[in-house]
């Protein structure tokens, strides 16, 4: 399996060669191409030129068919002299080949065309071919173009002929320097790109291990977390992601543990208060069985409740975010959850006071919702010293209902962690109360908060973010 490392970096790798040499292959072929284009061009005008010339100058020659005088030769010296130094004809030699193949001029073989180039240029010119085309020789030194035409019209039969040849070989300097360039250039950018490409790379892939490490180090139980770079966007989100949920892992972890020592604690004091009341029975110290009987039962009743809270709370937090919903009419709902704790009031000798509101249409789940209530108008019960209120309200979005009591309220102290599990404010039971009741809210989708009224008591607030209608 590639790294990213490796999968960014080879096709930047393969473009910065590819590409370039690809360039390069292409310049090749279309300087080639132009330059045959534009040596045949030269060598179609030039060979006329040439023709013409040769022809005059040897009008006044005596003709010799198998041989040149050294007038001929001298003329044609000069007219070769100027063909090499014009810039038209740059390139373009001349030959004068008898119909036997051998060649007339010029007479210094080292002077010109290869002696092995000139031999072969003799025996296709002599050959059936035709007169005043440019023709293709190809051999070892390299590609010749090459026109033939008489040098004397007057014997068409017998006249030698005069050869112009232009050479493509000459481009090879050309292209030999060009590319050296190319190829350094292309060296120079291809180093650069791999560097970068390396470089951007293991910008990418290092912030990458070091978040894989990390993962390994909390999937063993190492919270830590990583310093977020600024490199990319992307990794950046990453990288915090990893950290907040390293940092969520550790809180649960904590609460885990803390949530494992204070219901030991909570289980240890009636588990030794019925240990220690058995035991004073067993032992006959005791003598008062009836009362040592109810003290148990209560132990063992707060036991129960203690579990049975638990339990509850277990089950909230099992079906978060799948909580069925049914739609409920809030006003009719709320009046019968007021009714259903009357009792409890009037044995509190307490006022249950429901506001009037609104008709409202809710969807949400029923007993959730029941939940939340029954712990916080028990709970307001146990704190007012003579009233508790509870209302309702809606807008587009949110409902809020709200419980209130007239009691003390909540001490300073106790507010920040009102909500916390087995945290017991003054006159707290099992401490769970709330922390169920916050469960559940936030089961549904809800928010629970707590505050102190400014008139005296306290006031639970429980917004639900859900659509609501009003009818």
């Amino acid at each position: 399996m590639k790294t990213i490392s490796q999968r960014i970096t080879s096709p930047l790798i393969w473009n910065a060669l590819l590409i370039p040499l690809a360039i390069l292959l292409v310049f090749n072929i279309v300087l080639r191409l132009t330059w045959i284009r534009n040596a045949r061009s030269d060598l179609k005008s030039t060979s006329l030129m040439l023709t013409t010339l040769v022809r005059e100058s040897l009008i006044d020659q005596p003709l010799a068919l198998n041989q040149l005088p050294a007038a001929a030769l001298q003329e044609l010296d000069t007219v070769r002299a100027l063909v090499r130094t014009t810039s038209q004809a740059s390139g373009v030699d001349i030959l004068v080949i008898s119909r036997d193949g051998r060649i007339l001029f010029p007479n210094d073989a080292a002077d010109g065309l290869p002696q092995t180039v000139s031999s072969r240029l003799a025996r296709r010119v002599t050959a059936d071919s035709p007169e005043s085309q440019i023709q293709t020789l190809r051999t070892l030194f390299g590609v010749y173009f090459f026109t033939k035409d008489l040098l004397f019209e007057r014997l068409p039969e017998h006249s030698p002929l005069i050869v112009c040849v232009a050479a493509y070989h000459p481009l090879r300097g050309i292209l030999l320097t060009t590319n050296l360039i190319l190829l350094t250039i292309l060296a120079a950018s291809s180093g650069f790109s791999i560097w970068v490409a390396r470089r951007t790379a293991a910008k990418i892939s290092n912030p990458l291990k070091q978040l894989a490490e990390t993962a390994g180090q909390i999937g063993q139980g190492h919270f830590i977390s990583v310093e977020p770079t600024t490199f990319s966007w992307e990794i950046h989100q990453l990288q915090v992601s990893l950290n907040d949920m390293a940092s969520r892992l550790a809180n649960i972890n904590h609460l885990q543990k803390s949530f494992i020592q204070d219901t030991s604690h909570e289980f240890r004091t009636p588990l030794m208060v019925i240990q220690g009341y058995a035991e004073g029975l067993e032992r006959g110290v005791l003598n008062d069985a009836a009362g040592t009987a109810a003290i148990i039962r209560q132990e063992s009743q707060k036991l129960s409740k203690l579990v049975d809270s638990l339990l509850t709370l277990s089950r909230i937090e099992n079906q978060a975010g799948q909580t069925s919903t049914t739609t409920l009419m809030l006003d009719n709902w709320l009046k019968d959850q007021a009714q259903r704790f009357q009792t409890l009031a009037d044995r509190s000798d307490k006022k249950l006071v429901l506001a009037p509101g609104s008709a409202i249409q809710l969807n949400t789940n029923e007993a959730m919702l029941e939940i939340i209530l029954g712990n916080l108008i028990s709970n307001a019960i146990r704190y007012a010293v003579s009233q508790v209120s509870i209302a309702a309200q809606s807008n587009e979005q949110v409902v809020t209902i709200t419980v209130s009591d007239d009691g003390p309220g909540i001490t300073p102290q106790d507010l920040p962690r009102i909500f916390d599990r087995f945290y017991k404010g003054k006159n707290g039971q099992t401490g769970l109360g709330l922390a169920i009741a916050r469960a559940a809210a936030e089961a549904i989708g809800g928010t629970l908060t707590a505050r102190n009224r400014s008139s005296g008591g306290a006031e639970f607030k429980l917004e639900l973010n859900h659509t609501t209608e009003r009818c």
